[in-house]
C-alpha cells in the first residue's frame, strides 16, 4: 500500500519510534483533528508493526505516547481485518442472481475507505447499513431473496462484531450521547491528547486539560494563560499552562525559524556571556533586528508582534524556556522535576492551592541542556563522584538544587526554589495570617531591643522569610553582617531602604569549592569587623561553638539572629547542646526562639504557614544537663481553635522584656504599652492596605519609613515624664494616611 506521508522509524531505548515529516503538510498535522492525517498514519501502521511512539514533526511537533500509539495501532489492525473480511462472496454460493452485488460492494468499499479517516463514522455507517439490510430481509417477498438477504445480514453482523471487539470503539460508545454526531471528531480528543511543542523548544505540553476537572481560577503570566483545575478523583490540583509560543501561526513559526537561522550565522564582536542579564539583552536586540528585517514587507506585522516573537526567541536561547514561565509566576514557590525527568510531569508548589502537577514534560535534551548551563554558571563539578550541584539564578530570583546518579538512581532531578523578589515584612505576615498583630508588636519590640533570636521550623515553614522580616524592625543606622551559603537575604533591596548590610558568602554544605570560605572562617572574620548585628542564614555546624562563645562574652555585637532546623524550642536546645556540643550554660546566650510550621487546619489538604510559639530562654537554671522543659518559658502560643497566637501568663513578667525595659529606662508597664502601640500600628497598616487595595504599602520601604516615623514621634516625647501612647498612635496614623495618599499619587 502506498502512502504519501514521508516517515522514518528508529529504535531508542528499546522503543520503535515512528517519525512522520509534516513540514510541507497542508492537511493539518493532528490525528485527532484531521481525517487526512489519521488516514495517513493508519496506512503506515497497516504496514509497520510494533510502534511505541508516534511523532508528527514540523514547525510544531506532536508526540503520541505509547498508550495512544497502541490505540492507533489497534485501529490499523481493525482496518486490516475489515479489508480481509471483504474477500468473502456477497451472495450465497450457487445463486446466479447478482443484482445486488455491485451496490453491496460499493457500499462496503465506502465504509471500508471511511474507516482509516473516521473509525467511529465508519462503524456508524456499517450499523445503519446492517439495519437497512435486516429490514429488507424482513420484507422479502421471494424465498430466494430472503435467503440471500439473510446471508448478507449475517455477513454484516460478523463485520460489526469485528468493529465492536475493538477496544477503542468500545470506549467511544460510552460517549455516544455527548457526541451524538458520528462525524464530530471532538470525540477523538478524549483518547488522543498528544504532547506538543514548537520546533525550537525541547519541552512538551498537553494542549487539552482533563475533561473531568473543575476550573478553579484563570490568570495570565506575561503572555501565558494559566488555569488551575481540580480533578474529580484526585486531591492534587493541575497547573495548566497555554504559552503563546505553543499556539503560534505557521507564518509566525516561519519567521522565527528564519530569524534563528540568521542569528546562528551572526558572530558577536564582544559580549560577556557570563552575565545573564547582558546576554538576554543581546539576544533580544539581535532577534528583534532580524525579525524586523524579515517582516518589513508585511504591513500587517506590528511592532508589538515583533517584540512578542523576539521575546520568545530570547526565552529559548538565553532563557530557560518554558520553565521561565513558571518562575515568573508570583504564586509559584517551588518547581520540582523528578527523575526520570523525561517521563514525569513537572510539579510545583502554588501559594493558593499548594502542590500541583503541570501539563509540562521535559525531554532528555532539556535536562542535559539545563545541567550544562548550571555547571558552567557555578564553575563546580557535577558527575557521579559529585552528584549534587547548587546554584543561584539571581536574574530569576531562584535557587536550584540538582542531583544525579548514583544519589538519584533514575537520573537527573531538579528543585527550583523561588525567592520573593522583595523582603517579607511583619505586616505582610499579618496579612497572610502567619502571625497576628500582637505577635508582630512583640517581635518588633524584641528586635529593637537587640535580642539574640533563633527562628526554627521544618523545611518550607518560612524560617528565612520570617528572619528577613525582622530585619526591617532594626534601626536603619544598624550595621548588619549576613553569613549565608545560599544568598537568600535580599541585601540590595534592604540597603536601598536605608540599611547598611554587608554579605559574607560561605562554602556550601553540598557543593564545596576550594575558593569558598568555610563557615568558621567567615564567622571569625565577621566578629573582627566591628560592632554589628549578626545574621546567620542557618546555624548548623562547628562554627556554632564560635558563635555561642562570642555571644557569651559579649563579643558578637548588638544582636544575633539566625535560623535553625527544629520542630520546637525544646528541639532547638537539644540540637544545639547535644548534637552540636555547645555547653548548656552557653545556650543561655540565646534570648528568644520562635517556632514556625506548615499546618493543615482541620486536617484539610492545604497547608498554612503559622508561627506556633515564641519562647524566651530562662536564665535561672544551673544544671549542666537540664530538662529542656525547664529551659524555656512561652511568651505566645498558637491556639488552633481560633487560628491565633495568644499571650501566656508568663508574657506579663517576661525576663527578656524586663531586661529591655531596664536598658531603655522604662518600667514593665510602659514596655507593655510600647508593644501594644507597635501592634496597633502594624494592624492599622494591614487594614488600610486592604481598605485602599494597596498591597505595596506593606513592602519593606514603607514599613521602614513607618517605623522611622514612630521613632521620631517617640523622640519628641523622650523628655516627658510619662509618654502618651494614645497621642503617639494618633499622630502616627495621621502621618500614615497622608503618606499613603502621597505615595499613591506618585505611583
Amino acid at each position: 500500500m502506498t502512502n504519501s506521508c514521508p516517515y522514518t522509524i528508529k529504535t531508542e531505548e528499546n522503543k520503535r519510534i515512528l517519525k512522520i515529516t509534516c513540514k510541507n503538510c497542508i492537511h493539518g498535522m493532528s490525528i485527532e483533528d484531521s481525517e487526512t492525517c489519521m488516514k495517513g498514519i493508519i496506512n503506515i501502521l497497516y504496514e509497520e508493526l510494533d510502534i511505541d511512539l508516534i511523532i508528527l514533526s514540523g514547525l510544531i511537533e506532536r508526540e503520541y505516547t505509547k498508550n495512544q500509539a497502541i490505540t492507533i495501532t489497534k485501529l490499523a489492525e481493525l482496518y486490516e481485518k475489515i479489508k480481509d473480511s471483504h474477500t468473502n462472496p456477497l451472495i450465497p454460493a450457487g445463486q446466479e442472481c447478482d443484482r445486488c452485488v455491485e451496490k453491496r460492494r460499493r457500499t462496503l468499499e465506502e465504509i471500508e475507505n471511511t474507516l482509516p479517516k473516521n473509525p467511529r463514522y465508519s462503524y456508524y455507517e456499517l450499523l445503519k447499513y446492517t439495519r437497512q439490510e435486516r429490514r429488507k430481509a424482513e420484507l422479502s417477498n421471494t424465498e430466494e431473496c430472503l435467503e440471500c438477504r439473510i446471508y448478507h445480514v449475517e455477513f454484516l453482523e460478523d463485520i460489526l462484531k469485528i468493529y465492536e471487539n475493538n477496544n477503542f470503539l468500545r470506549k467511544v460508545k460510552r460517549y455516544q450521547r455527548k457526541f451524538n454526531d458520528p462525524q464530530n471528531r471532538k470525540i477523538y480528543k478524549k483518547f488522543l491528547h498528544p504532547l506538543v511543542k514548537p520546533y525550537f523548544s525541547t519541552s512538551r505540553i498537553l494542549l487539552e486539560p482533563p475533561e473531568d476537572s473543575i476550573l478553579i481560577s484563570t490568570y495570565k503570566v506575561k503572555d501565558t494563560l494559566v488555569r488551575l483545575f481540580l480533578p474529580n478523583n484526585k486531591p492534587e490540583h493541575i497547573y495548566f499552562v497555554s504559552p503563546a509560543e505553543y499556539s503560534l501561526t505557521s507564518k509566525d513559526l516561519e519567521i522565527i525559524h528564519s530569524a534563528r537561522e540568521k542569528m546562528l550565522k551572526h558572530t558577536p564582536k564582544s559580549i560577556d556571556f557570563s552575565n545573564p542579564t547582558k546576554t538576554r539583552e543581546y539576544f533580544f536586540k539581535l532577534a528583534r533586528r532580524e525579525i524586523a528585517k524579515i517582516a518589513k514587507k508585511d504591513i500587517n506585522f506590528t511592532q508589538n508582534k515583533i517584540e512578542e516573537l523576539s521575546e520568545i526567541i530570547t526565552k529559548y536561547t538565553a532563557g530557560m524556556g518554558i520553565l521561565e514561565t513558571l518562575l515568573s509566576d508570583p504564586y509559584v514557590q517551588d518547581v520540582y522535576v523528578n527523575a526520570p525527568a523525561s517521563k514525569t510531569p513537572v510539579c510545583l508548589n502554588h501559594s493558593q492551592v499548594e502542590d500541583c502537577v503541570t501539563n509540562i514534560f521535559l525531554t532528555e535534551n532539556d535536562t542535559k541542556s539545563l545541567i550544562s548551563r548550571f555547571r558552567a554558571r557555578s564553575g563546580r563539578a557535577f558527575s557521579e563522584a559529585n552528584p549534587i550541584l547548587e546554584i543561584e539564578l539571581p536574574e530569576l530570583g531562584t535557587r536550584v538544587a540538582t542531583i544525579g546518579r548514583p544519589l538519584s538512581p533514575d537520573g537527573l532531578a531538579f528543585a527550583l526554589r523561588r525567592q520573593k523578589t522583595t523582603p517579607w515584612t511583619l505586616p505582610q505576615f499579618i496579612a497572610n495570617k502567619t502571625i497576628n498583630s500582637e505577635a508582630a508588636g512583640l517581635l518588633s519590640f524584641l528586635i529593637d531591643g537587640q535580642v539574640t533570636l533563633l527562628v526554627t521550623g521544618s523545611r518550607g515553614s518560612g524560617k528565612t522569610s520570617l528572619l528577613v522580616s525582622l530585619l526591617s524592625e532594626l534601626t536603619p543606622n544598624s550595621r548588619v553582617l549576613t553569613i549565608e551559603d545560599t544568598l537568600e537575604i535580599p541585601a540590595s533591596t534592604l540597603n536601598a531602604a536605608g540599611f547598611r548590610i554587608q554579605r559574607l558568602k560561605i562554602q556550601s554544605t553540598t557543593g564545596k569549592s576550594e575558593t569558598e570560605i568555610t563557615p568558621q572562617e567567615a564567622l571569625s572574620t565577621a566578629l573582627r569587623l566591628g560592632e554589628s548585628v549578626l545574621v546567620i542564614g542557618e546555624v548548623r555546624g562547628p562554627e556554632t561553638r564560635i558563635l555561642y562563645e562570642s555571644m557569651r562574652i559579649g563579643a558578637a555585637g548588638n544582636a544575633v539572629m539566625g535560623t535553625i532546623h527544629g520542630a520546637s524550642s525544646q528541639s532547638v536546645f537539644e540540637r544545639v547542646v547535644y548534637d552540636m556540643g555547645i555547653p548548656a550554660s552557653s545556650f543561655k546566650s540565646t534570648d528568644i526562639v520562635m517556632t514556625a510550621a506548615p499546618i493543615r487546619i482541620g486536617g484539610g489538604l492545604k497547608r498554612y504557614r503559622r508561627v506556633l510559639q515564641i519562647s524566651e530562654v530562662n536564665k535561672d537554671w544551673y544544671s549542666s544537663n537540664p530538662d529542656p522543659k525547664e529551659v524555656f518559658s512561652d511568651l505566645m502560643v498558637y491556639n488552633p481553635s481560633n487560628d491565633r497566637l495568644e499571650f501566656t501568663e508568663h508574657f506579663y513578667d517576661s525576663r527578656v522584656i524586663t531586661s529591655i525595659a531596664k536598658k531603655w529606662n522604662i518600667g514593665m508597664e510602659e514596655a507593655l504599652k510600647n508593644i501594644e502601640l507597635r501592634s496597633k500600628i502594624k494592624r492599622f497598616m494591614v487594614d488600610i492596605s486592604a481598605e485602599k487595595q494597596f498591597k505595596d504599602i506593606l513592602e519593606v520601604e514603607h514599613v521602614v519609613n513607618a517605623n522611622n516615623m514612630l521613632r521620631m514621634l517617640n523622640e519628641e516625647q523622650i523628655t516627658l515624664e510619662t509618654r502618651d501612647y494614645d497621642l503617639l498612635f494618633q499622630k502616627w496614623t495621621e502621618w500614615f494616611l497622608d503618606y499613603i495618599e502621597e505615595i499613591r499619587n506618585v505611583v
